[in-house]
């Protein structure tokens, strides 16, 4: 016997779309008195009603003796709900969940037969038409094969959940646990050509034995043969020991697959495994110095609330780039835009004295091996260049860039840090950098004690801001 099951959801945003899958029916309405339960429980005059609904309607067969049949279609079109809700959120970043659903009719589907086809007819999200992306992900999730469905199901369901953490009333509480999530489908996308990239590379390196052995070395016939699988077992175990590849490897790989692959984001992925060892792995708590907001538990790691803005668009683009979506394509690209290259490319910028060459423009947009102002400050701050590197990289900068909405976010750390230099001249334009940009809300921040100490969290002793702030200079 076929039994249909309804559920649905009140929106608060912007959507509106008619779908359905060879299983379901998913559709926006605010004609609430089309829902017999629905209509019941909101009062008989539910058409003056103009709250939006989703509604998802769900078929299941059941034998025609299931004495629990209630119970076994509540159970039999979970699965189906729950992978509808992953992708309908993934392309609203917007998380809807079970919490919010509530149950409408459920009974035999007598006369309302099942679609058994897919087809998107409509999927309109803030006046933009995301139907192709829509119907792209059912054809993965519905006629692929089962590796790609299951595959595509496992990074759905985890961004979702990774979404959901992010919305709760007491979002930092959850910072951790929602990176770990969202670090889930960075592990499922590094496994997803791991073979593939393991067979690559012993590959190459049986080719590279035998040609050095055969082409330098001169030897030949059974010589070659019984020579070549023995160096090829030696130079197998030093680069590929027990055939293991790193995280990072393999994710680099993935994203090269996906043409995603570029200096910046390789540098992002290995910041993100640190992060996510410190987490996974036990490191001690960081009790000795908190900042506000006042946390309710301690953290493990205080770099995860800078990654999780970021974490989120790069997994969504990882699940689309995959799939060849047009979904998050912006949103990755703003965030690329302000991810920073390797220690190493702030070090030769410094060392072969490009900012010299530079325009105050060029530098803003890095122009020159993507390093920008703010990249030197971040390496200082990661003691990774010296405090008189800073000042020679910036200095003609400082006096020559226009202090604007546009500049802000790339000087005023940077103005912070050196505002203490021994350089009176450079000391004095810093000082007044921050106080024209704080005077003038052209960056934004909670509040100037907290930037304070955020920054003398890391290890550097501000002077001047510290006496500006006591002093109540800050203070308009």
């Amino acid at each position: 016997m076929e039994y249909k099951a309804q559920k649905y959801f009140p929106i608060e945003i912007d959507f509106e779309l008619d779908f359905c899958t060879n299983e379901a029916k998913i559709y926006t309405t605010d004609r609430l008195y089309n829902l017999n339960t629905v209509s019941s429980e909101l009062g008989s005059d539910s058409s003056s009603n103009k709250e939006t609904f989703l509604v998802i309607e769900v078929w299941t067969q059941l034998d025609d003796d299931d004495s629990d049949f209630f119970g076994n279609v509540l159970l039999y079109t979970r699965p189906s709900v729950l992978i509808i809700l992953s992708i309908i959120s993934y392309l609203l970043d917007h998380p809807l969940t079970a919490y919010e659903m509530s149950v409408g009719e459920m009974g035999i589907a007598s006369g309302d037969r099942r679609p058994n086809e897919i087809k998107v007819s409509k999927f309109v999200h803030a006046q933009v038409d995301k139907s192709r992306d829509l119907l792209r992900i059912l054809e993965a999730v519905y006629e692929k094969k089962e590796s790609v469905n299951k595959f595509v199901v496992s990074l759905l369901s985890r961004w979702h959940k990774a979404r959901y953490l992010e919305t709760q009333d007491d979002a930092s509480l959850f910072y951790e646990e929602s990176f770990l999530v969202y670090f889930h489908i960075i592990e499922l996308c590094s496994s997803h050509y791991s073979s593939q990239q393991s067979k690559e590379a012993q590959d190459k390196i049986e080719r590279f034995t035998r040609e050095l052995l055969s082409n330098n070395l001169k030897l030949r016939d059974h010589q070659l043969e019984q020579v070549s699988q023995e160096k090829y077992k030696a130079v197998r175990s030093i680069l590929l020991a027990d055939g293991q590849i790193s995280i990072t490897s393999k994710i680099c790989y993935f994203l090269d697959k996906v043409k995603l692959l570029d200096i910046k984001t390789q540098y992002f992925v290995e910041q993100l495994v640190k992060i996510r060892n410190t987490i996974a792995h036990g490191r001690h708590v960081n009790h000795k110095i908190l900042n506000w907001p006042l946390p309710s538990f301690f953290s493990i790691n205080g770099d995860v609330e800078n990654f999780i803005f970021e974490i989120r668009p790069f997994t969504a683009r990882l699940i689309g780039a995959y799939l060849s979506l047009e979904a998050w394509i912006d949103k990755w690209a703003d965030v690329h835009s302000c991810l920073h290259m390797p220690p190493e490319y702030v070090t030769k910028f410094i060392n072969d004295n490009s900012f010299e060459l530079i325009t105050p423009t060029d530098f803003l947009k890095g122009t020159i091996n993507g390093v920008r102002p703010s990249s030197l400050v971040k390496q200082f701050l990661s003691n990774r260049i010296k405090f008189q590197e800073l000042e020679i990289g910036l200095r003609s900068f400082l006096f020559d860039v226009e202090v604007d909405e546009d500049s802000a976010l790339e000087i005023f750390d940077a103005a912070i840090v050196l505002a203490d230099s021994l350089d009176k001249k450079l000391s004095d334009r810093c000082r007044s950098i921050v106080v024209d940009i704080h005077e003038n809300d052209l960056r934004f921040y909670f509040n100037m004690q907290n930037l304070l100490k955020e920054i003398e969290q890391q290890g550097v002793r501000l002077i001047w801001l510290r006496e500006w702030v006591e002093s109540g200079g800050h203070i308009s």
